[in-house]
């Protein structure tokens, strides 16, 4: 591949599939489950309006740039760039980087009550996406191997299961979702405090447009992709996507807020030992 077809490629992943353009249509499916349609559109109209480099809006449009490109750098179906095993890994990366960045400006206040929100953000964020990370890391180790029985007597498949359990229970600590979501104890908005109505608008769209990215790299990790037809495997994930959408929407209704110390041991007293079992069961496979 020469360097004009390298950066053609890399562009339309990163603004057009799997990136910017298709992160929207996901996000207005994810929104429009949510009851909240014009979100998206509201949002992102904000995003865009005037000099938006000059205040908030810049860190948010960095942040669904980043969770583009850590999309980009997973094997999606007909991905253009056509990541390689080692590429798989620099995902987290960028999508750790798309979760900071918007709490960059929170972090950096002198306004006591909102640093601490935002520090709380952090705090279980990292907590969520680390052990996450860690239980879609087992998957992605055993992409290609989905068999019930190996030829030493282990099952690659319980390896698999052990990961979505693992991920399926810290997914919304990942993401600030339900009960994991930022308290209003601290401030009105938690880190979007103080922002004018329609940045606030844009902060909420920006975060769904992370949470459809997250979500939808999640499933391509551990679902049986390899084991299927490029239509079948397609058609797999957008369901899996909207089933996704529901659990979410489920979750944000029976959601009861929790406080940082409970939501911490949360993330690594329930989840964290079931992706350590993980880990542990691929070292036996291994």
């Amino acid at each position: 591949m020469n360097i004009p077809e390298l950066i053609g490629r890399s562009g339309w992943a990163l603004l057009g599939y799997p990136g910017i353009l298709t992160l929207l249509l996901l996000t207005s499916l994810l929104a429009a489950t949510l009851g909240q349609p014009r979100a998206v559109v509201q949002g992102m109209g904000t995003l865009l309006r005037g000099a938006w480099w000059r205040d908030e809006r810049l860190w948010l449009g960095l942040s669904m740039l980043a969770a583009a490109a850590g999309l980009a750098l997973l094997p999606l179906p007909l991905n253009p760039i056509r990541p390689t095993v080692v590429a798989w890994w620099w995902a987290w990366l960028a999508f750790e980087v798309a979760f900071l960045l918007p709490l960059l400006p929170a972090l950096l206040t002198t306004h006591p009550p909102l640093a601490r929100a935002a520090l709380r953000e952090v705090q279980v964020g990292v907590s969520g996406r680390a052990i996450l990370w860690l239980a879609l890391s087992v998957s992605l180790m055993l992409y290609d191997v989905w068999l019930v029985q190996d030829a030493q007597g282990h099952s690659p498949l319980l390896g698999h299961g052990l990961a979505i359990l693992a991920a399926g229970v810290t997914f919304p600590a990942a993401v600030g979702w339900g009960s994991f979501a930022p308290p209003t104890t601290l401030t009105a908005n938690a880190s979007w405090h103080g922002l004018p109505v329609p940045l606030a608008q844009a902060a909420a769209a920006a975060h769904l447009v992370r949470v459809s990215a997250l979500l939808l790299a999640s499933l391509v990790c551990l679902l049986p992709m390899s084991q299927v037809t490029l239509p079948m495997g397609t058609g797999m994930l957008l369901v899996s996507f909207a089933l996704g959408c529901g659990w979410l929407a489920w979750q944000q209704a029976q959601a009861i807020q929790l406080p940082l110390t409970l939501a911490l041991q949360r993330c690594w007293w329930r989840a964290f030992p079931l992706a350590l079992i993980a880990v542990i069961y691929l070292s036996v496979l291994r």
